[in-house]
């Protein structure tokens, strides 16, 4: 299905709502206990999700579960699917590739703590992993994964509180969002940086970045709610109409319209121009946040994944 028809799906029909339950938090589970990760497939119906004990992969269509213990390794803070079964899994020691397909679990690359400045809050990668960006503190963590193994540090951004990162699916384009606006480098360093800020925010950090495929438009959401939307050629920022923390930014592959993942268990859908299409939410007032969610696989409906181990989607064809 085209993108363009799946916004005027969600213009007209009424979405058939699915929960997949990972069992990762059970009714033994600590209150504290929380899924923490999450993403799915580029282009396959399956969903990673992990708290700090276990891997799950949901397969959408069927319910099906793949579980993985982890023994040793971190725990996960951030997921990227990639094309395939594969998704890269990153914690602050350590990043991984896990392959849904053989169900390993195969280390790209280890750092101790204070080289990765603390924290990793936000993976980004393009479908192939030929670019992987890598929101770190201080920092933003560039390389790639050839011959399976994550390559050294491109490049260290000396702006502090890295806090979200985006890429454009050709690797030409990176967006690192932080306190008061987003730094957009075009091409490979040292090339061409724009700004987007919004306005008298000095130190308000943007916790969600989405740049459009063909790298013209940049949505983003920051920490007191506020989400806009800026076209790159004008510098021109277009508020959006929505409520809650934005956790995450996804557009359609064609780049017609986008995604907007709220904490608050609401995700908005906005047309190219910013204007509203449609809004998706859990109907259970008993669930708690949403961490991750986005677009599924072949673009015809929406997911999310809760604090407490549920995947959520959407379908409207």
């Amino acid at each position: 299905m085209d993108a363009m028809s799946t916004l005027e799906l969600l213009r007209s029909t009424t979405p058939v709502l699915r929960v997949h339950d990972s069992g990762l938090i059970g009714p033994d589970a600590s209150p504290y206990s929380s899924c923490q990760a999450g993403g799915v497939s580029r282009d396959e119906p399956y969903a990673l999700i992990a708290d700090d004990a276990e891997l799950v992969g949901v397969n959408l269509e069927t319910g099906e579960l793949h579980r993985h213990k982890l023994r040793g390794e971190s725990t996960p803070k951030s997921i990227v699917g990639l094309t395939g079964r594969r998704f890269v899994v990153v914690s602050i020691l350590d990043a991984h590739m896990y392959d849904l397909a053989d169900g390993k679990l195969r280390l790209l690359r280890e750092w101790d703590e204070f080289n990765s400045g603390g924290s990793v809050l936000q993976v980004a990668a393009t479908p192939d992993a030929s670019r992987i960006a890598i929101a770190a503190g201080d920092r933003v963590w560039e390389g790639s994964v050839k011959r399976k193994k994550l390559t050294s540090v491109i490049r260290r951004h000396k702006e502090l509180s890295r806090y979200a990162v985006a890429l454009s699916d050709d690797g030409q384009t990176l967006v690192c969002g932080g306190p008061g606006g987003a730094t957009v480098h075009t091409g490979r360093p040292p090339g061409p940086t724009t700004e987007v800020r919004f306005p008298d925010s000095t130190d308000i950090p943007l916790l969600a970045t989405g740049l459009s495929p063909d790298g013209e438009l940049l949505a983003v959401g920051d920490d007191i709610t506020r989400t806009a939307l800026c076209d790159l050629s004008t510098g021109d920022l277009r508020p959006l109409d929505t409520s809650g923390k934005a956790i995450a930014i996804d557009w359609l592959p064609d780049g017609s319209g986008f995604a907007v993942v709220t904490l608050t268990r609401e995700i908005y859908v906005f047309d190219r121009e910013g204007q509203p299409v449609a809004v998706a939410g859990h109907p259970d007032s008993g669930t708690r946040y949403f961490y991750a969610g986005g677009w599924l696989p072949d673009g015809t409906g929406l997911w999310a994944a809760t604090e407490h181990g549920l995947i959520v989607t959407w379908n409207f064809a």
